[in-house]
């Protein structure tokens, strides 16, 4: 039905030009002349058209174009074919629509005559022209057909359409020598694709080895997304990043989010996700798409540039994209603890007329880094044995999976007692030499944000040794400079015999003497 009546609106205006079959009897003068008629096909394209959008421009002259809908300007690179009609199928045409008659689509059995395709001329923009050489007393009909267009046209208004000549003036006083129709499109412009770490606009960051954070894609909104038949996401995760099928039911809770502006679209009713090794797929179904169409007015559509995607910091209603965030870890596989991540996010859709695949999206920075320490006597001679945990703003961290296989800890007499989820744990060497591999940078910390405060505690100090009645602090730089730790021995008194007991002795004595003097002076002054 909503077909019918575009191309009810479409002979309307074609049929606005006076008579498509002239009226002879008013233009007999010319009925024997050869007479040419220039059809100007201005092809537009527009974000939408008005729902009321039939042109009367009844003598074919050219109209105020910019006022049938939102953003309507001319389209190059349309290609218009013509087909011959006889009268009976033009007249039923008229009477039942092109759809039951002629059908939408170019016909097989007839054959097309190249109009040309619109361009750019002198005097305009989008626009073809053709020619016609006829005999008014032997009328002529075609239907055309957009035969080639822009992969951003989704759908097509007022085409196919048909046409008669001669044509005549609204008065039937003459043959009119050129006409200007104005044969629509809906179009929109391709999604484009940017990505963050951690928060919106956020590209460099930095966490520990094995600690969840938050990924995020995004996607322009097409001015036309309601025609779209395809909108998926598909990211090829860098081999220094992790994410398990596992951990998206159980250990992270990370099944991927998808908002848009405010609102959340909602997991199996609105999109699905697979992972296949690196890859993760997250689809936008049809029922996302309405949805996402139905939310976001026209007017808010494709607010977000090319330029802008990649570093947009707000998904807001008045503005909005597409955004799909997922968790994923740094797996610390990688040679380098400065990783960057080489990103193969793409968007591939289809917007009703091509199926298509973005380019890739932009790339992330991603590290973390290591610490040294050396444990040393005032002499700075090597202290061995010496244990320490480690604290992260203040809290004891603890061994995941992959910082055990990036410090190689287990077997290692370096770390005693290792275990996931159990304290990290760091001993010195006969060297006096312990480390740490796979901490956030201190400048960036682990929201990318906020600086991260790193302190050893010791929980066992080398023999003969006081403890360290502190945590130290540290931070975790690229210089990855080694931090010292100084430890002086404890008081040694002997437990019996010896210059110790002795000196003791003498010194309770003499205290014992000091007193007995100052009693009797006492007593005696008294």
């Amino acid at each position: 039905m909503k077909k019918n009546k575009i191309l009810t609106a479409v002979l309307i205006f074609i049929l606005g030009l006076s008579s498509l079959i002239t009226n002879h009897s008013i233009v007999s003068a010319q009925d024997s002349t050869q007479v040419k008629t220039t059809v100007i096909i201005h092809k537009l394209q527009a974000d939408a058209f008005n729902s009321q959008n039939a042109l009367l421009n009844l003598d074919g002259t050219e109209i105020d174009y910019t006022k049938i809908g939102t953003n309507v300007k001319p389209l190059n690179g349309v290609e218009f074919t013509a087909y011959s009609l006889s009268k009976d199928e033009y007249d039923n045409a008229i009477k039942l629509g092109i759809e039951n008659t002629i059908g939408l689509t170019p016909p097989i059995n007839k054959t097309p005559f190249v109009i040309g395709t619109t361009a750019t001329t002198q005097e305009y923009e989008g626009v073809v022209s053709w020619e016609v050489g006829f005999d008014p007393a032997k009328p002529q009909y075609y239907v055309v057909y957009e035969t080639n267009k822009p992969n951003t046209v989704t759908d097509s208004l007022a085409v196919p359409f048909i046409i008669a000549f001669p044509m005549t003036s609204y008065d039937g006083g003459r043959f009119l020598d050129s006409v200007h129709i104005y044969p629509k499109n809906v179009s929109g412009d391709f999604p484009v694709i940017g990505n963050d770490i951690a928060n919106l606009g956020q590209n460099n960051a930095s966490f520990n080895v094995g600690e969840p954070f938050k990924y995020i894609l995004k996607g322009t909104i097409p001015t036309n997304i309601e025609k779209y038949l395809k909108y998926t996401f598909t990211d090829i995760l860098d081999p220094a990043l992790t994410i398990k099928k596992d951990d998206i039911n159980d250990d992270f809770n990370i099944k991927p989010k998808i908002k848009v502006g405010f609102e959340e679209l909602t997991l199996n009713t609105h999109f699905t996700y697979s992972i296949s090794g690196q890859t993760i797929s997250i689809e936008i179904n049809k029922d996302g798409i309405a949805k996402i169409a139905s939310q976001v007015p026209l007017a808010n559509r494709n607010k977000i540039t090319p330029d802008q995607i990649g570093d947009i910091s707000a998904n807001k209603n008045a503005a909005p994209f597409i955004e799909v965030s997922f968790t994923t870890y740094l797996n610390g596989t990688n040679s380098s603890t400065d990783v960057a991540i080489e990103n193969n996010a793409r968007i591939t859709y289809n917007n009703s007329v091509i199926e298509k695949t973005t380019d890739a999206s932009d790339n992330d920075f991603i590290s973390y880094g290591s610490q040294n320490f050396k444990k040393v006597d005032p002499s700075g001679n090597s202290l061995s044995d010496a244990v320490f945990t480690v604290l992260e703003d203040d809290v004891p961290m603890v061994w995941n999976e992959y910082l055990i296989n990036r410090n190689q800890a287990n077997g290692n007499n370096k770390f005693p007692d290792v275990g996931v989820g159990k304290v990290i744990k760091l001993k010195s060497d006969t060297n006096g030499d312990f480390s740490i591999n796979g901490l956030a940078n201190s400048a960036q910390g682990k929201d990318g944000l906020i600086v991260s405060q790193y302190a050893i505690k010791e929980t066992k100090a080398p023999k003969d040794y006081q403890l360290l009645g502190k945590p130290v602090n540290f931070t975790v730089e690229k210089d990855n400079s080694t931090v010292k730790i100084t430890n002086n021995l404890r008081p040694f008194i002997p437990a019996t015999g010896g210059i110790g007991t002795i000196i003791f002795i003498v010194a309770g004595a003499l205290l014992m003497l000091f007193a007995i003097y100052g009693r009797r002076k006492a007593k005696e002054e008294a």
